[in-house]
């Protein structure tokens, strides 16, 4: 009988701890694995802002969106944390907060109807579990060496994300196909106040540019409901990342043009 009976714990046992692995308990709330579906796209209005499948996907320096695209997704709860890895940075690049605007649209078919302004700011440490921020919105420099199963979420202490693909490795290699050696990604958080629901879209504006080579990703989560917390992040298939930024020389014309113009404007009124 003591044989029988230790091989039907076994038994159950064996049953049940895969049913329990996906669920971290936490206080009286339990994280269910997430749905990895938030996609960046280069903003609103462009033809890749819900999808372009490029692995990751081509962003503008100044502007980008967040979408969601399952249309089963739950309204996620504030903030949705925008995250930033900026290559070969050491020191916080923003004195200021630099995103201009944040405007959302649900769902994003009725774009560019029904806009909802919403707000930005620098994340603070404990959101989510993020660690506790160096300056401002900036988190430190992550720099290649550890475990490769550390992603950009996992490092800076995010609960639960559940995608390792947004690794050192795979933001290495796809920098250096256009160009960019990153010793290290300067890594910034910030928390928009705003609506994101099932096949929406956050469209984000920079007040300056992002350089080459960063990555954009983005981590969201749904209010508590029955004491589950669903978690949304974003896959390294459909992060962000600026693969052109104006040359230079192009900006120092522009701003020989502009001082030409205001010079000819202000011989005009001096006649």
């Amino acid at each position: 009988m003591r044989k029988v009976n230790f091989l039907v714990i076994v038994l159950f046992l064996a049953i049940c701890v895969p049913a329990w692995a996906d669920d971290i308990a936490s206080g009286d709330v339990i994280y269910y694995e997430d749905p990895a579906t938030l996609h960046i796209g280069p903003g609103a209005g462009t033809p890749c802002a819900t999808g372009c499948g490029l692995d990751p996907n081509p962003i503008n320096w100044v502007a980008v969106d967040v979408s969601q695209t399952s249309g089963g997704a739950s309204l996620l709860g504030n903030p949705l944390l925008l995250i930033l890895g900026i290559p070969n940075n050491t020191s916080d690049l923003f004195s200021t907060n630099p995103i201009s605007s944040v405007v959302s649209y649900n769902p994003y078919d009725d774009y560019p109807d029904n806009p909802v302004t919403g707000a930005s700011a620098f994340a603070t440490g404990g959101t989510y579990g993020l660690i506790s921020p160096v300056s401002g919105g900036f988190f430190g420099s992550w720099a290649s060496g550890g475990p490769s199963s550390v992603d950009a979420y996992s490092w800076l202490g995010l609960v639960m994300a559940d995608t390792n693909s947004n690794n050192f490795g795979n933001w290495f290699t796809a920098d250096q196909e256009i160009g960019v050696t990153a010793a290290n990604f300067g890594m910034y958080v910030f928390a928009l106040t705003t609506a994101l629901d099932g096949q929406g879209l956050v469209d984000i504006q920079f007040s300056q540019g992002l350089p080459l080579g960063s990555y954009v990703i983005a981590y969201g989560q749904t209010p508590v409901t029955n004491g589950k917390i669903t978690i949304y992040d974003t896959p390294f298939t459909e992060a962000g990342q600026v693969t052109e930024v104006p040359e230079p020389g192009s900006l120092a014309l522009l701003g020989t043009g502009l001082l030409g113009l205001v010079g000819m404007v202000r011989r005009k009124f001096s006649i």
